[in-house]
């Protein structure tokens, strides 16, 4: 994967000069990204979700690679965050399912549920997964920044890392978790 540099990005005050710089036409292209974007998850609505990829790029959130024009920046900017709500209502969905099937099993046979033995081994790997990656901030930040469905680059702005921390912290990350999560 290769890693945005800080000088690799506009700065703020460019993202502002970029971004005012905008013409009629790449208003109304980016109004019908947004509505293609939401199309895809229900619930959002294309302005909003367009305010908010500006948000994240005005305020650094989301990297501006140099050389990548507005409309592309903006536009994978609502991708990631149609992205990330989707994979929160997956997890959502999922955590709920869960807790269906827990009752259920409950009911049944409350002392060899299968799906409370599966819960409280989902339940000891988070905590050790969690006390690993408690003790390195760069590794929490990372893993943080993944789960929210994060660019390196947006990684790397939101917790302050250069792209060299940032890499050394990756690989730090993956190999705590390999080391924690068995093969199977």
């Amino acid at each position: 994967m290769k890693t945005i540099k800080d000088d690799d990005c506009y700065t703020v005050a460019e993202v502002k000069a970029l971004l005012a710089s905008l013409d009629r036409e790449d208003h109304a292209r980016l109004a019908q990204i947004a509505k293609y974007r939401v199309s895809m998850s229900p619930g959002l609505e294309s302005q909003e979700l367009l305010n908010e990829a500006v948000v994240r790029v005005l305020e650094g959130v989301r990297g501006w690679p140099r050389g990548i024009d507005a409309i592309r920046v903006l536009d994978m900017a609502m991708k990631s965050i149609v992205n990330a709500e989707l994979k929160h209502r997956k997890v959502v969905l999922d955590h709920a399912k869960r807790e269906q099937q827990s009752l259920a099993g409950s009911v049944v046979n409350a002392a060899t549920s299968p799906t409370m033995e599966n819960g409280l081994h989902a339940e000891q790997l988070l905590d050790r997964i969690f006390g690993a990656l408690s003790s390195d901030p760069e590794v929490l930040g990372v893993a943080m920044g993944r789960a929210e469905g994060m660019t390196g680059c947006e990684i790397q702005r939101q917790f302050n890392l250069s792209a060299k921390q940032y890499e050394a912290a990756r690989r730090r990350y993956t190999r705590k978790i390999t080391n924690i999560i068995p093969e199977e």
